[in-house]
């Protein structure tokens, strides 16, 4: 560490909080779709940090709505800047698979 480098503050890895920042950025990942760069391993990991003081916020009595809307404007930014796209649709059925749901319906009918 370079002299004059503030100090990141630690996280103990078996709490509650930290399995919670580690499966939220393991989704993350999961629904990015490629191999994530340096960069977008950062912005994961400050989403699973906003994810996790939104929850807090949320739970507390005295959260402040000004400070929830922030976190999720931030939370917004940053998965619009990692671009991930969303699954793609199912493709459509074929004519062979609407004659055989017709087929099917036509039989339980006769029952």
């Amino acid at each position: 560490m370079r002299p004059g480098t503030p100090k990141l503050p630690r996280i103990d890895r078996r709490s509650r909080a930290a399995r919670l920042l580690k499966d939220e950025a393991e989704a993350l990942l999961d629904g990015l779709g490629r191999e994530p760069s340096a960069a977008d391993i950062i912005l994961v990991e400050e989403i699973a940090r906003l994810r996790l003081r939104s929850a807090a916020l949320a739970a507390s009595p005295n959260s402040s709505a000004r400070e929830a809307v922030s976190i999720a404007s931030l939370i917004l930014e940053a998965l619009r800047r990692l671009d991930i796209k969303p699954p793609a649709p199912p493709p459509p059925p074929t004519i062979a698979d609407y004659l055989a749901s017709l087929q099917n319906a036509r039989e339980g009918d006769a029952d």
